[in-house]
C-alpha cells in the first residue's frame, strides 16, 4: 500500500469513529436527567415518557467531533505506521499457527502437560497464599480469596512460563502490572482521599468522560471532595453502601454546563475518563464505573510499558522493575497523571537508549516520533522535567543516516522543549506572585524569584541541604513503598535491592558504546541531577513561604520519572555474563511482585471486615 492510500485510509477510520462515538452520546444522554431546568444551566432538555423526568437533549458537537477525530487519527497513526500495527497482525498470525498446531499429537500432549502444570501450581499457590492472607488479616471473606486468586496466577506463571520469562520480560510485566493494580482499581474505596490529589484528578476524568459538555451528577460532586466518606464495609453493609451510592448518582445532573476546554496538562485523565464513559454507557453501578476508571488508566500505563521495554536490546528488566516499583502501580490504579509522565517519558528514553544500543541501524522517523512525541506528552503534565528531552541531543552522529536528518531531528526537539518553556513560564509570568494557595497565604513565587536571584549561595545551601535528604536511601520509602493515605507498606530495603542489582547485572555487550563513554555518562547523571534541582527549585517558589530555608511540597514520587534513566546510566559501564535469564528475571519480579502484592494485602484488603 502507498503512503497516500495509507494515510486516506487512516483518515477515513478516524472520522467513521469519530461520527460513531457522536452516535454513542446521542443514544447514551437520555440516560442522564437533571433534576430541573433551572440546574440544565440552558441546556436543552426533553421529557422522557417513560419516567416522567427532564432528560439531557445531547446535540452534536463541531468541537468534541473534532477533537475525537484528531485524538483517534493520532492513535491510528502511532499504531499502524510505526510498526505496531503489523506486529500485532504477525503475533495474531502466530498464534493462529499455534492453535493450528495444536491438532498435532505431541503439540496437545505438551500443551495439555504445560496446562496442568499451569494449574497445579496456581491451586497449590492459591491454597497457601489464601492461608497466609488470612493469618495476616485475621479475617476470611471474598476479598481475600480474590487477593489469593491473583497472587497465585502470578505465582504459577514465573514457575511455568520459564521460555517467556527468559526472552520476553515485557510480558511479566505487563500480566503483573495488571494482576496487582486490578486488585488496587477494583477493591480501593470508590472515593477520593486514596492517592495524592485524586479528587481534582477525578473531576478532569468526568470532563474528559462527557467528550463535550460537562455533567456531575450529586454522587459526582460528592466524590470530589476534599475529604469524603470512605467505606470497609462487607456482606449486607456493602450492598447498602452501594445501594445508596447508585440511587444518589441516579438522582441527575446537578451541575450542567458546555464550557469544556481540552486542557493539555491534564490530558492523562483521558485514558482515566474512556472508563468513565464505557461505565456509564453499559449502565454499570456507581461503583464499577468508578473502578473501570482507574482501570483504564492503569491499562494504558500497562501497554505504553510494554511497548517501551521492547524498544530495548539490553535493560528490559531495569525498565520492568522501574515501572513496576509499587508505588507506580498504586499510582497508576488511581486518578493522578502522574503515571502519565513516568510511562511516558520512559517510552521516550527507552527509544532513545535503544538507538544507542543499536549502532548497525540507522534512526529512523519513526524512532523521532516517538522519542519527541512521548517526552513531550509526557512533560506536559509536569513542565519542569523538560530537561529530559535534551538527553537524545548526545546521540552519536552515525545514528542519523544524513546531516539534513540530524538538523531536522534537532530543531524539533528543540521546538518541543520551547513548547514545554513556555508552557510553565508563561502562567508564572501572567499569574503574577501567586503560588500554589495549599503551600499557604506566605507564599510568593515573585518574592522567591527575588531571592534566588540576590542570594544565590544562600539558595544553593538551602537546596543541598533538602536533596541531601531527599535522596537518602533511608528516605526511599517515600517514592518505593508510599501508598498515599492508605499508609506507607513494607519492603523499601528490598525493592532498593532489586533496583541496584538490575542497574549493575541486567547488562548485554549492546551496552559496551555508551559503557565506554565514562564523560558522556557522567554529563548526563549531571544533566538529570540539575533537572531534579529545577523540580525542587519549583516547589520552592510556587509552595514554599517566603522566607523559610527549606523546601515545602516536593514529594518522593516526584523522583519516579529520574528511576529508569538514572538506572541505565549508572551501571552502563558492566557487562554481565550471560546465565540463567529465567532464574535471574524470575527473582526480580517475584521480589517486586511479593512487595506489591504484600502492599495491597496490607493497605487495602485488611482493612475491609
Amino acid at each position: 500500500m502507498k503512503k497516500w492510500q495509507l494515510g486516506l485510509l487512516l483518515v477515513v477510520c478516524a472520522a467513521v469513529m469519530a461520527v460513531g462515538l457522536e452516535m454513542l452520546q446521542s443514544a447514551l444522554m437520555p440516560h442522564v436527567y437533571v433534576n430541573s431546568e433551572a440546574e440544565a444551566g440552558g441546556v436543552p432538555t426533553w421529557l422522557d415518557p417513560a419516567t416522567g423526568r427532564l432528560a439531557l437533549r445531547e446535540s452534536w458537537s463541531a468541537l468534541r467531533l473534532a477533537a475525537t477525530f484528531l485524538l483517534q487519527l493520532a492513535v491510528l497513526v502511532i499504531i499502524f505506521p510505526l510498526g505496531l500495527g503489523r506486529a500485532m497482525l504477525r503475533a495474531l498470525k502466530a498464534a493462529w499457527i499455534r492453535v493450528a498446531s495444536l491438532w498435532k499429537r505431541e503439540r496437545i500432549r505438551d500443551t495439555l502437560l504445560h496446562a496442568a502444570l499451569f494449574l497445579l501450581c496456581g491451586g497449590a499457590a492459591f491454597f497457601l497464599i489464601r492461608a497466609m492472607a488470612e493469618d495476616t488479616v485475621g479475617k476470611s471473606n471474598w476479598m481475600v480469596n480474590v487477593f489469593s486468586a491473583a497472587a497465585a496466577f502470578a505465582a504459577a506463571m514465573l514457575f511455568t512460563f520459564r521460555r517467556t520469562l527468559s526472552g520476553r520480560p515485557e510480558a511479566f510485566f505487563l500480566a503483573f502490572t495488571l494482576l496487582i493494580g486490578g486488585l488496587w482499581s477494583f477493591l480501593l474505596p470508590d472515593a477520593t482521599t486514596v492517592s495524592w490529589d485524586d479528587g481534582h484528578h477525578y473531576q478532569h476524568a468526568l470532563n474528559y468522560s462527557t467528550i463535550g459538555r460537562v455533567r456531575f451528577t450529586q454522587q459526582d460532586m460528592n466524590a470530589m471532595e476534599a475529604h469524603n466518606e470512605r467505606f470497609y464495609g462487607l456482606g449486607e453493609e456493602r450492598q447498602a453502601w452501594l445501594r445508596a451510592q447508585d440511587e444518589l448518582n441516579a438522582g441527575g445532573a446537578v451541575y450542567v454546563t458546555s464550557d469544556f476546554h481540552i486542557q493539555p496538562k491534564q490530558i492523562w485523565s483521558g485514558t482515566q475518563g474512556l472508563g468513565l464513559f464505557l461505565g456509564r454507557l453499559f449502565h454499570l453501578s456507581y461503583w464499577m464505573t468508578w473502578s473501570l476508571g482507574r482501570f483504564t488508566g492503569l491499562l494504558a500505563y500497562a501497554v505504553i510499558g510494554f511497548f517501551a521495554i521492547r524498544r530495548l536490546r539490553s535493560g528490559r528488566m531495569i525498565l520492568s522493575l522501574a515501572l513496576m516499583i509499587p508505588e507506580a502501580v498504586f499510582l497508576a490504579s488511581n486518578y493522578s497523571y502522574d503515571p502519565g509522565v513516568t510511562c511516558l517519558t520512559a517510552l521516550g528514553l527507552a527509544t532513545c537508549f535503544g538507538i544507542w544500543q543499536t549502532p548497525e541501524k540507522k534512526m529512523t522517523l519513526a524512532d523521532a516520533a516517538v522519542m519527541i512525541g512521548a517526552m513531550t506528552l509526557g512533560c506536559l503534565a509536569k513542565a519542569i522535567y523538560f530537561p529530559l528531552l535534551c538527553l537524545p541531543f548526545f546521540l552519536p552522529k552515525n545514528r542519523f543516516a544524513s546531516v539534513s536528518q540530524r538538523r531536522g531531528f534537532f530543531w524539533a526537539n528543540a521546538a518541543a522543549i520551547g513548547l514545554l518553556l513556555v508552557s510553565f513560564l508563561l502562567p508564572m509570568v501572567m499569574g503574577g506572585s501567586n503560588g500554589d494557595e495549599r503551600g499557604g497565604s506566605d507564599v510568593n513565587a515573585f518574592a522567591q524569584m527575588q531571592y534566588i536571584l540576590s542570594q544565590p549561595l544562600e539558595y544553593a545551601e538551602t537546596l543541598l541541604r533538602f536533596l541531601g535528604r531527599y535522596l537518602s536511601p533511608a528516605k526511599a520509602g517515600g517514592f518505593l513503598t508510599s501508598f498515599a493515605y492508605m499508609g506507607d507498606g513494607r519492603g523499601k530495603e528490598a525493592a532498593l535491592m532489586a533496583l541496584a542489582v538490575a542497574a549493575f547485572t541486567d547488562r548485554s555487550a549492546a551496552d559496551l558504546e555508551l559503557g565506554r563513554r565514562k564523560g558522556l555518562r557522567a554529563l548526563l547523571l549531571l544533566l538529570l541531577f540539575g533537572t531534579l534541582c529545577l523540580v525542587a527549585t519549583s516547589m520552592f517558589v510556587s509552595f514554599t513561604g517566603v522566607g523559610k530555608r527549606s523546601i515545602s511540597g516536593c514529594q518522593p514520587r516526584y523522583l519516579l520519572p529520574f528511576v529508569f534513566p538514572a538506572m541505565m546510566l549508572l551501571g552502563s559501564g558492566t557487562i554481565r555474563k550471560e546465565g540463567n535469564r529465567a532464574v535471574f528475571n524470575g527473582a526480580l519480579f517475584a521480589v517486586m511482585g511479593w512487595i506489591s502484592f504484600a502492599a495491597v494485602l496490607t493497605q487495602c484488603v485488611a482493612l475491609y471486615g
